[in-house]
């Protein structure tokens, strides 16, 4: 797990000017599964401190069925949980990563303080497209049913976004054939650090 909100808010007394990565997961694909785990490990690597957020009440249902309503309820959790983290008056290098219903939730959060923010984005969902995408690297497998590729490739051409596709991948990035799938992993994480460190 990454780092407890309790935690770094004590190490954030002793040190202003924290790099941090806020990691937005996705439902049902929490922050110890491959993506945002090896993720995390890369960012720690690169000497952030990662901050993982959660939103506990939310569900795929609710995704489907009433996202708008529940992206404005997840967003009182996420802003108490970062609430003694991000601090907006304070230099701070900060870097977000997320993960399908994740990209939606730190893109609301950008929006409402107004932060450009680098983003590592991991298989976005069609509402992302709304907020626009920008300073970020997005991955994204052209058998995902959450996002329509073409709709995803057109935005990140508008706002000069690199985009890396894997052919028949799913909402995870994966397909039937687990050694593959390790194969993708790795020129993900290969990718995903390159990007982090010409970034920065």
């Amino acid at each position: 797990m990454g780092t407890s909100r309790e935690d770094f808010v004590e190490r954030k007394m002793k040190n202003k000017n924290q790099k941090l990565a806020i990691i937005f997961p996705g439902i049902g694909y929490h922050v110890d599964k491959p993506l945002l785990y090896y993720a995390r490990k890369i960012a720690t690597s690169l000497g952030y401190t990662c901050i993982c957020v959660s939103y506990p009440d939310l569900s795929k249902e609710e995704i489907k069925n009433r996202l708008q309503e529940s992206i404005q309820r997840v967003m009182k959790q996420v802003e108490e949980q970062l609430s003694d983290v991000v601090d907006m008056n304070q230099p701070q290098e900060l870097l977000f990563i997320s993960k399908s219903i994740g990209s939606v939730v730190s893109a609301e959060y950008r929006k409402r303080h107004n932060l450009k923010v680098p983003q590592v984005i991991y298989t976005p969902i069609q509402e992302t497209l709304t907020y626009g995408i920008e300073n970020a690297i997005v991955f994204h497998g052209t058998n995902d049913s959450w996002c329509n590729t073409e709709d995803l490739k057109e935005v990140c051409v508008k706002n000069n976004v690199s985009l890396q596709l894997l052919e028949n991948a799913n909402h995870s990035l994966e397909i039937e054939d687990v050694i593959i799938n390790i194969e993708y992993l790795k020129k993900i994480m290969e990718t995903t650090k390159n990007y982090l460190e010409e970034k920065f």
